[in-house]
């Protein structure tokens, strides 16, 4: 199954070349409240949320009218649901 995401950088370092750009500390995480109690909604950036909403919108509605893009086109039945015996599952009833 194709998966994917947004990558935000919050399990990173910062890089010299990225602090000579952006300024900050180089060697030191994007995110330092990364999975930490400080982490919560009151430091969330809310320009990049916005930019990450959309993008995934753009991306789930994509995906929803064409598939093509991760299984290929002209392939399988598109449009017809596969049953759970094609994947090795006995069909719950």
């Amino acid at each position: 199954m194709p998966t994917g995401g947004l990558f935000t950088g919050a399990g990173d370092l910062k890089t010299h070349d990225e602090q000579a750009v952006f300024g900050g500390t180089a060697g030191q995480p994007y995110d330092p409240n990364y999975h930490q109690a400080a982490d919560g909604l009151a430091n969330v950036n809310q320009d990049f949320l916005g930019i990450n909403g959309k993008a995934s919108a753009y991306a789930i509605g994509h995906l929803a009218w064409d598939t093509s893009i991760v299984n290929g086109s002209g392939s399988g039945n598109s449009g017809v649901p596969a049953k759970a015996s094609s994947f090795g599952y006995a069909a719950a009833v």
